[in-house]
């Protein structure tokens, strides 16, 4: 099942990597109601059930009973719930996903 996962956060980070995503303090910053769209496409699995697993491997930061992070946006002035994706952990997987390929 973690090959899954993993192949879906690294589709999803290419992605947003290519259609140059904000980043905010080394976090892709993406609206939940967005990246909820993103994930549900391959319905393996709910969304939610899929950040609870982004969030126990570290691969997002949010609160602390929470999927998201609250971020003020200056555009609107209004607060909003963003996935922060952890951009080091992509860059450290995408890597490590090379060299293993590479290896074989």
């Amino acid at each position: 099942m973690f090959d899954i996962y993993l192949k879906e956060f690294m589709a999803i980070c290419s992605h947003l990597e290519a259609n140059d995503c904000p980043v905010h303090k080394g976090f892709y910053k993406i609206l939940r109601s967005d990246f909820d769209a993103m994930l549900d496409k391959n319905q393996y699995e709910l969304s939610q059930t899929k950040l609870k697993t982004w969030k126990s491997l570290n691969w997002i930061a949010a609160y602390e009973g929470r999927l998201t992070k609250r971020i003020y946006d200056a555009e609107s002035k209004k607060y909003n719930s963003y996935v922060m994706i952890d951009e080091k952990v992509f860059k450290t997987l995408k890597e490590l996903t090379t060299a293993a390929s590479n290896l074989l």
